[in-house]
Formats: structure tokens, sequence, C-alpha cells
């Protein structure tokens, strides 16, 4: 008559249980680290831009210059292609791009230094200028390939990203960076063709042209 040791078994389910919690763990620390990343990343975009102006102030066929309405013709407005800068700061660990007409952030992630455990983060959502704010609405996001609820992603976001200057706006599924560019004003979003319009002196596109300008 064959007889079941309860120790084993006992055994063998604190360690599916020790798994689980294991796993379970690598997950939320994984989106939290990702969430944390992609917070920075959002940052270092709305400061970035300025920078890609400087170095792509010679390339006329990278923005297109328009006067900028009731500003007595001393600002004028850049039409900045939104997928030529997420393109470039695009690298193998991070990838930014517009899929359809949404901003997509991707991004692998070690949320444990001790064990060889890498999660994949995604966040998606629509790019829109909300009173001179950069801003994504309808934001949603996975970890490796996992629909994150909108509510929990939102919370992440709100704990992780207020000491960055990022914050959500729950009742509209939107995030958005208080960050200002001082003289240069992100002024709005042409959907259609997917451009920021950015507004800033004529004296500084002039310098800018002429490589005088230190952003």
């Amino acid at each position: 008559m064959n007889s079941r040791n309860p120790n084993i078994n006992q055994s063998r389910d604190y360690e599916k249980k020790q798994v689980a919690s294991i796993t379970k763990k690598s997950f939320v620390a994984g989106f939290f680290t990702g969430i944390l990343i992609v917070l920075v990343t959002l940052v270092l975009f709305a400061v970035g831009t300025l920078r890609y102006l400087e170095q792509k102030a010679q390339q006329t066929s990278v923005f297109a210059i328009a006067p900028d309405q009731g500003s007595n013709n001393s600002r004028v407005q850049l039409y900045f292609p939104l997928d030529k800068f997420l393109s470039w700061r695009s690298s193998s660990k991070l990838q930014l791009g517009m899929v359809g007409d949404e901003v997509s952030i991707h991004l692998n992630v070690h949320p444990f230094t001790q064990f060889p455990v890498q999660v994949a983060v995604s966040i998606q959502g629509v790019p829109n200028v909300y009173h001179g704010y950069f801003m994504l609405s309808q934001v949603h996001g996975s970890v490796d390939g996992l629909p994150v609820p909108t509510p929990w992603l939102l919370t992440a976001i709100s704990d992780e990203g207020a000491q960055y200057g990022v914050h959500v706006s729950s009742h509209k599924d939107a995030l958005y960076i208080e960050k200002t560019f001082g003289e240069y004003r992100l002024v709005g979003y042409d959907a259609q063709s997917q451009d920021l319009i950015i507004s800033l002196p004529v004296q500084t596109v002039e310098h800018a042209a002429r490589g005088q300008v230190a952003l």
C-alpha cells in the first residue's frame, strides 16, 4: 500500500509558493522600475528637445518655420517632427517611436541585480500639448506583453513621477510633464503631421543657424 509523505507535499507546496512569490515580486519590481525609467526618459525628452534643436539647426528639412501669430513678429514657430526626435533618442535598450497616432515607449529592465530576470515594460499614449506641457493621453501599458490595468498604471506614475515633474489626470487617463522651456514655449501639437509646435525668439533661430546658441 503506497502512502504519501505529507512533509514532502508540504515542501513542494512551499517551493511553489516561493516561486510564485518571486515571480510576482519580479513582475511588480520590473513594472515600477520600468515606470521610473520611463518617467526620467519623458523628462529628458522635454529637455532634450532643445539640444536637438541646436544640433539640427542647420538642417532646414528637419523643421518648418512659420510666424508666431500675435507676437509682433519677434517670435517664430518651429514645427518639430516628433518621430525624428523619438528615433534620435532611441537605443538598443530603449525603443521610442510612433505607432499610428501614439507614442510608444518600450524597454527591458532588470529589477533584481542578483537574479538574471528581465522584464519588458511598454507604455503607449496619444501625444498632445496642454497649457504648454507635453502630455500623453489615453495612456495604457503592459509588462511582458500582459496588459496592466490603467488605474494601476496611473497610480504608479502618480507615486513615482511627482519628483520628476510628471503628473497624472486620472479622469482623462493622461500624464503630463510639468516642465517649462524658458524662452522656448511648447505651444501645440499638430496631430495630422505629428509635429510639436515650439515658439521661440527669431534671434535664437538666427544664432542657432550660425552655431552661436549654447542650449
